[in-house]
């Protein structure tokens, strides 16, 4: 969990915080306070991040007599045990993760009050940067960093990844989520999104997971709509033949009223054609407590001049909890009706 959800999940909680989460550990080991009675509540919150914690998101658009025949199956799936299930819902440690297979295990089937989300669990890798300094170094390197702005590493490890096939109660749209922290490529996404539905099919007995929705379109209707909360970034093409793309350094404003960006786009007399948006709502969730939940849809100037141009992957990410992104798919499912 990224530390900018965590903090919130920890106030909610009334847990002590401090600067990032290695002082908060240190803090909380450290002092006298008896956490046990946290436990319970600090364990639904991480089964809500599994469900709905930083990922990229697939939906598939179902018949409404399939859609009634997938949750009578799902709703009677059952899970063997396996190295996931045991631990679930905490994580493998790196050294155990190593001996498992690659691929998706069923873990858990975690019904709820609006529906049920199938959990398959998978060892990934991921790939870090880190900012290396001269003292890191041998004697002598000073020479190299002389010559280089900066410095970098690259760090690859293993983490233990849950991905989730989401079936609501209401609704014809199901959704695939998996896990994409920071560091991991777009690439990785698309084979665990493969690797997901290849399993839950398996797992059901049928090619449910067919019909992709196409998400391109939103982009431009979430930009038209004033009111959806703030354009924190913007790519897209003018009538001038340039690209642009444009982001708000200060996160509480919107790019739509940013004076440039409404200059810019007012001198060319012509709508822009918005390829790639962030957006991020600002909802409560307590007494002057706030998340801040952000959806992305990631395209390119040469996908939106095609004839019918197409995007599968929404990035939903930074979710306190389900009702986060619960609000974020609503907002979806909205534009998409549109």
């Amino acid at each position: 969990m990224p530390w900018s959800v965590a903090q919130r999940v920890l106030a909610e909680c009334e847990i002590h915080r401090s600067m990032g989460w290695d002082r908060t550990i240190e803090q909380i080991t450290s002092d006298d306070f008896d956490y046990a009675q946290k436990v319970e509540q600090l364990t639904d919150a991480l089964r809500e991040h599994i469900l709905c914690g930083e990922k990229a998101s697939t939906f598939f658009s179902l018949g409404t007599h399939e859609m009634n025949q997938l949750r009578s199956v799902v709703s009677g799936l059952s899970v063997d045990g396996n190295a996931f299930q045991k631990k679930y819902p905490l994580a493998l440690p790196e050294a155990n993760l190593v001996k498992q297979p690659l691929g998706g295990q069923l873990t858990a089937i975690e019904k709820r009050e609006n529906g049920i989300g199938v959990v398959f669990c998978s060892p990934r890798l991921l790939t870090s940067r880190e900012a290396l300094q001269a003292n890191d170094f041998p004697d002598g390197a000073e020479e190299v960093f002389e010559r280089f702005d900066e410095v970098v590493g690259m760090k690859t490890h293993r983490f233990h990844a849950f991905d989730v096939v989401w079936i609501p109660n209401e609704g014809n749209l199901v959704d695939v989520r998996v896990d994409f922290p920071d560091g991991m490529h777009v690439d990785q996404s698309v084979a665990a999104l493969n690797d997901t539905i290849e399993k839950f099919n398996f797992l059901v007995g049928a090619d449910v997971l067919a019909s992709k929705v196409n998400l391109f379109p939103l982009i431009k209707k979430i930009y038209l709509s004033p009111k959806e909360g703030n354009v924190v970034e913007l790519g897209f093409g003018t009538s001038t033949a340039s690209l642009k793309l444009e982001k708000m350094r200060r996160r509480g404003l919107c790019l739509r009223q940013e004076t440039y960006h409404k200059g810019g786009s007012t001198a060319l007399g012509t709508p822009i054609e918005p390829h790639r948006i962030g957006i991020v709502w600002r909802l409560p969730i307590g007494e002057k407590l706030f998340s801040t939940p952000e959806l992305s849809l990631f395209s390119n100037s040469r996908t939106a001049a095609s004839e019918n141009p197409e995007l599968y992957a929404a990035f939903i990410q930074k979710c306190v909890g389900i009702d986060d992104y619960r609000f974020v798919r609503e907002r979806i499912e909205h534009h998409l009706m549109m």
